[in-house]
């Protein structure tokens, strides 16, 4: 967050994820100067104790999760 209104005020260049700043790149207060670098990907686990009884905000979770492909099913 300090390093998304440091960029903003014009203090310097900043390293942001894309999915933060979505609002402040269509206002144009962002602009995206180098668009060749990318980061590398990251992945992560989604543990829970069971298939049975899962809950709704879980299994909402893990479909979208699934559908975006970010989680491996491996």
């Amino acid at each position: 967050m300090m390093m998304e209104k440091m960029a903003i005020q014009g203090l310097g260049v900043a390293s942001l994820l894309p999915s933060t700043i979505q609002k402040e790149m269509v206002a144009g207060t962002l602009v995206h100067i180098m668009p060749e670098i990318k980061s590398p990907t990251i992945y992560f686990s989604l543990v829970y104790p069971s298939r049975k009884q899962v809950p709704k905000r879980t299994r909402a979770l893990n479909n979208f999760l699934l559908e975006e492909g970010l989680i491996n099913t491996d």
